[in-house]
């Protein structure tokens, strides 16, 4: 299948925000695109996300139009993570909070 400059450096722009493997190798994952099918594993142990099915469908869910939108769902599958999402925003919320007390004046005793 021939892609447009748009549509590959669409692609390229979507391959470097994937986040490396989330279990304990850290590599860097590999976007699978076969038999309808799209998936993300990491090049080392092999963990895998939800695979991504395109193509003809009679409305099934988890079903996508075309490769592109099933790569990128693959994708976001791969890189949706709370638990490190909430633990990131809660650490940049802690320091601001220290980061303005560090800044702030301080109390005479």
């Amino acid at each position: 299948m021939l892609r447009s400059g748009d549509a590959m450096a669409a692609e390229g722009a979507a391959m470097s925000q994937m986040k490396p493997c989330p279990f304990g190798c850290s590599s860097e994952p590999q976007v699978i695109d076969a038999d309808q099918a799209v998936h993300v594993v990491c090049k080392d142990c092999g963990t895998t996300s939800f695979r991504c099915d395109y193509g003809p469908s009679k409305g099934e869910p988890g079903h996508y139009p075309s490769s592109a939108v099933a790569r990128s769902e693959a994708i976001e599958f791969w890189n949706h993570r709370p638990g490190e999402d909430r633990l990131e925003s809660r650490i940049l919320e802690l320091e601001a909070v220290l980061g303005a007390g560090l800044g702030g004046p301080t109390k005479a005793g």
